[in-house]
């Protein structure tokens, strides 16, 4: 395991560790990474989604002689809204673009959130009725996202 120091200041209330591993899957058609990488934080997730997990290692072996393998894995896994997804991703980039940081640093973010507004109109529905300017509102109220952006913000003009 290998913890990301360069992480470790008291601006960051997130920790970030890495579960290395040496990968039994090396001829597959899209490299893999050797880790697995946990954000560890205190957040509270306002909107969250029960989704199934799945394996590729899982998938591998019930395809193989190994079918009668036992999975010890959770059925299901309780996860971020992708809209709440969006607005910490939406938040990077402004924050980002705000330090004159090297575009490099965040194009991702730019994917990723491309992805997410591409499916929302496949999203399941906030749960309680929550509204995406609730859901902002809560996010950054406790510091989740940094400030509420508006399409006029100068990382998106």
């Amino acid at each position: 395991m290998r913890y990301d120091v360069s992480r470790h200041a008291p601006k960051h209330i997130n920790a970030l560790f890495f579960l290395e591993y040496r990968s039994r899957f090396e001829d597959t058609a899209v490299p893999l990474h050797t880790f697995v990488q946990l954000e560890i934080a205190p957040d509270t997730i306002y909107a969250a989604l029960s989704q199934p997990t799945t394996s590729l290692v899982h998938d591998a072996l019930s395809s193989s002689q190994l079918a009668e393998y036992i999975s010890n894995r959770p059925e299901t896994l309780s996860c971020a809204h992708p809209l709440a997804t969006l607005l910490g991703k939406l938040d990077a980039i402004c924050n980002q673009h705000a330090r004159a940081s090297d575009p490099s640093r965040y194009v991702r973010h730019f994917e990723d959130a491309h992805h997410i507004i591409s499916a929302i109109p496949s999203l399941p529905a906030l749960p309680d009725g929550i509204t995406v300017q609730l859901l902002a509102a809560r996010m950054h109220a406790d510091k989740q996202i940094r400030r509420r952006y508006d399409a006029q913000d100068t990382a998106f003009t």
